[in-house]
């Protein structure tokens, strides 16, 4: 499995297993602000995805999605690492997520449960915070080293 940050090429396929794992592709597009990561094996194009936005010394991990048949199979924990790492490089100490779905891997991941109001701002007005994901999701953050 071959991670590596998504071209604009991959824009169409990271949409279509967005919408296929019942994820919202609202602002998924080329020129926005959210940074792409993949997952491509010999098996498929695109194994994986997810998403990182960059919010100063905040980010948002976002749109982590895993071809059905390459599940479990450790292509999602993968795709976290390799987000976590960039997050680190970019400057980011704390990443944030929302999940409706998610939340016991996040929790093995090392994520923990935070109440909703205690992001920053920046993440709190983001499209994702402020409007796509329902208010019922559960908010989540792990400091990076």
């Amino acid at each position: 499995m071959k991670i590596h940050p998504a071209r604009a090429e991959d824009y169409d396929l990271i949409r279509a297993l967005l919408v296929a794992s019942e994820l919202p592709v609202e602002d998924v597009t080329e020129n926005s602000s959210i940074r792409f990561f993949i997952a491509e094996s010999a098996e498929a194009k695109l194994g994986g995805c997810i998403g990182l936005e960059a919010h100063g010394r905040d980010g948002l991990l976002r749109s982590l999605a895993v071809q059905q048949s390459l599940r479990a199979q450790g292509v999602g924990r993968a795709l976290v690492d390799a987000v976590q790492g960039a997050a680190a490089t970019a400057g980011i100490k704390r990443l944030w997520l929302l999940t409706t779905t998610a939340n016991t891997f996040f929790l093995r991941s090392g994520y923990e449960v935070a109440d909703r109001a205690a992001a920053p701002g920046l993440i709190r007005r983001s499209p994702q915070f402020a409007s796509i994901c329902p208010a019922n999701a559960m908010c989540m953050t792990r400091a990076l080293q």
